[in-house]
């Protein structure tokens, strides 16, 4: 049975090769890999050598020779999105493979830093989501490319709020021109970066990171938590914030219990495209947006002082991938892709209209709407089931909230508020 061995080149210096890596390089007849892995081979290694790039181009190279000991090049370590993880598809005879010195590790190890907790993320000729990644993540190190240079996701992640990150750069590592920059992630955006680097993303408690607010390192009252940013609040609080931790104006906005209800009937859990209609203050659509961190969230709201509110939650939240859409529904929802889930907070009056639009996108669509009024109610009961062939479930909640009355306690009763939920399978 041929043979093929892999050799894993490290961050790329001849220095940073094993011994048992420069031996097979050195007893190879062939030597198969890209171009710049090729031109730095170590001196007393084959001529004979075939560029080639992806996983069957090197399989078909080495098939196409008659070579006894053929060996293939990567950069880094051969298990981490390496050209070796596809090479069991196209190779049907023994592989050797010999590990090299990975980028991260190498980094962790100039930084003096740990890497157990690092999470992995390549935006090297893959989709990316840098926001999503930082925001389920308090460690990232991302491998970068082309079209996601270190500076590119760190701009992405600065207009998501996470500016004051403390964030790592390596580039040409382990070569004479090695270049390690650190700082904030707003200091690397402003900066040019190979495009094939490497970058750590820490996600720590700045200001920063809740939209330049001013985080008390004190606070009395028995909601805040000392110290923490709006998104770590958040994680640790679940569905339901508390009101006074949104920006808020005199626009309406779904209160903390009544959000929290509509939460759970919309089962967003897994959810990819998730819609707010009448956004508000954009209290429903943050929550949507930590609560589904890979979703897209669009907060759609006609007013533009709203507009400016959603606008200023979503970056105290950090909120990347909140998408804030000013225009009336329904033509605002027309350019949207098709929603999993939405919830409805306010219509101006077009609720049958918006209802159409989205069944039209999505028959299996999950439908929430709030309302104060019994005919606007109504109007929800009977155009979802006009959409629907599940019986839309209408429900009531009532909301009183204490308030200091001399030595006592009185109840302060809240406006009664309709939930009226249809379609997808939360409530199968």
């Amino acid at each position: 049975m041929r043979k093929l061995t892999v050799v894993g080149m490290g961050p790329g210096s001849q220095s940073c090769l094993t011994l048992e890596a420069l031996e097979a390089l050195r007893k190879a007849d062939l030597i198969v890999g890209a171009g710049r892995l090729l031109e730095t081979l170590p001196e007393g290694c084959s001529k004979n050598r075939k560029i080639a790039v992806s996983a069957q181009a090197v399989c078909d190279a080495v098939y196409g020779s008659d070579s006894s000991f053929p060996c293939v090049v990567c950069t880094g370590d051969t298990g981490c999105y390496s050209l070796c993880t596809g090479l069991g598809k196209y190779w049907d005879g023994e592989l050797s493979i010999l590990p090299g010195i990975g980028s991260m590790s190498y980094l962790a190890a100039k930084l003096q830093l740990p890497w157990q907790d690092w999470k992995v993320v390549s935006a090297h000729g893959r989709a990316c989501d840098p926001v999503a990644a930082v925001t389920e993540n308090p460690e990232v190190f991302f491998l970068t490319g082309p079209d996601n240079t270190a500076q590119e996701l760190c701009r992405q992640l600065m207009q998501a709020g996470f500016g004051g990150c403390r964030a790592y750069v390596g580039e040409k590592l382990s070569y004479p021109e090695e270049r390690i920059v650190s700082g904030t992630v707003r200091e690397i955006a402003e900066k040019i970066f190979e495009p094939l680097a490497v970058l750590v993303v820490k996600r720590e408690k700045t200001a920063d990171d809740i939209g330049n607010d001013t985080v008390s390192a004190k606070k009395d009252s028995e909601n805040s938590v000392t110290g923490s940013c709006w998104r770590e609040r958040a994680k640790a609080h679940g569905p339901g914030f508390l009101d006074d931790w949104f920006v808020r104006g005199e626009v309406p906005m779904t209160k903390q219990e009544v959000r929290a209800a509509a939460l759970a009937k919309l089962g967003a859990a897994g959810a990819k495209v998730l819609y707010d209609v009448g956004a508000g203050t954009g209290s429903v659509s943050v929550e949507l947006s930590l609560m589904a961190g890979q979703a897209d969230v669009y907060a759609i709201e006609c007013e533009e002082k709203a507009v400016e509110l959603i606008g200023k939650n979503r970056e105290r939240f950090g909120c990347g991938n909140l998408h804030v859409v000013f225009g009336k529904a329904p033509q605002a929802l027309d350019s949207l892709p098709a929603p999993d889930a939405v919830f409805i907070g306010g219509t101006k009056g077009n609720l049958p209209e918006i209802l159409s639009i989205l069944f039209e996108k999505n028959p299996s669509v999950r439908i929430v709407v709030t309302a104060i009024l019994l005919e606007t109610a109504l109007q929800a009961c009977e155009s979802l089931e006009a959409f629907t062939s599940k019986t839309a479930e209408i429900m009531q909640l009532q909301v009183s909230r204490s308030k200091k009355a001399g030595k006592g306690h009185m109840l302060c009763a809240n406006n009664p508020i309709f939930l009226i939920s249809a379609g997808g399978c939360a409530d199968e």
